[in-house]
C-alpha cells in the first residue's frame, strides 16, 4: 500500500511540475463550454450527453497517452524492477481516474454555468461522472501501457481505444440523459460499465508483469 501511494505522488508530481499544461486543460473545458454557448444557445438537455462524453473522450485519450509519455525507456525499465509492474498499472488507473474526474466535474460545471436552465447541478451526475472517469481510466491506461512497447503507440491506442470505449461512452451518455432529464435511472448500466472496467484491469493484471520483460 505504502509503494502505491508513493507511485501516485510520483506520477501527480510529473503531472504538476508543469503547471501550464494543467492550467491549459482546465481552460480548455472553459472555452468549449463558452464557443458552445455563443454558437448554440439554445442547446437542448438531450444534446449534453453527446457533446459532453464526446470532449471527454477526445481529452481522455490525450491525458492517458501524456502519463506513458513522461518516463523514457530507461526509466520505465528502472520502475519495474524495483516495484511491481502490477502496482504501477494501478497507480496510473487512479491517477489518471483523479485527473480525468476533476477535468470533468470542472467542464460539467463550465456547461451548468453557460447553459443553466438546459443542464441542471445534479449530484447524481458528479457520481455518473466518477464512474464513468474510472471506467475510462482503465480500458485507457490498458492500452496505453500495452502500446508503449510496441512501434506506433498513438496510432495503436486510437485504433484499440475505440472498441473499448465505445460501449462504455453510450452507456455513459444514456446515464446523463437519464439524470439531466430526470427520467428513471437503469442501475443495470452502472453494473455493466463497473463490469467492463474490471474486465480491462484483469487482463492488465494478466499481461502487465509479461509484457514489460519484451
Amino acid at each position: 500500500m505504502s509503494e502505491l501511494i508513493s507511485l501516485l505522488k510520483y506520477n501527480f508530481s510529473l503531472e504538476f511540475r508543469n503547471k501550464t499544461q494543467v492550467i491549459s486543460l482546465l481552460l480548455l473545458a472553459w472555452i468549449v463550454c463558452y464557443i458552445l454557448f455563443k454558437i448554440h444557445p439554445s442547446l437542448e438537455s438531450s444534446e449534453f450527453g453527446y457533446l459532453f462524453w464526446m470532449f471527454m473522450t477526445l481529452l481522455s485519450i490525450n491525458v492517458c497517452l501524456r502519463s506513458e509519455s513522461y518516463n523514457g525507456q530507461e526509466i520505465r525499465l528502472y520502475l519495474y524492477t524495483i516495484v511491481d509492474p502490477v502496482l504501477i498499472y494501478l497507480s496510473k488507473v487512479f491517477f489518471n481516474s483523479c485527473y480525468l474526474f476533476l477535468i470533468a466535474v470542472l467542464f460539467y460545471l463550465s456547461f451548468h454555468i453557460n447553459f443553466t436552465e438546459q443542464v441542471p447541478f445534479e449530484v447524481n451526475l458528479i457520481f455518473v461522472i466518477l464512474i464513468g472517469a474510472f471506467a475510462i481510466s482503465s480500458s485507457l491506461t490498458f492500452v496505453s501501457t500495452v502500446s508503449t512497447y510496441a512501434n506506433g503507440q498513438n496510432t495503436l491506442v486510437s485504433i484499440l481505444a475505440i472498441p473499448l470505449l465505445l460501449p462504455i461512452i453510450m452507456l455513459l451518455k444514456g446515464l446523463s440523459d437519464e439524470v439531466i432529464l430526470s427520467e428513471s435511472i437503469e442501475y443495470l448500466k452502472y453494473w455493466t460499465i463497473l463490469g467492463l472496467a474490471s474486465i480491462s484491469i484483469a487482463a492488465s493484471l494478466l499481461l502487465v508483469p509479461h509484457i514489460w520483460k519484451e
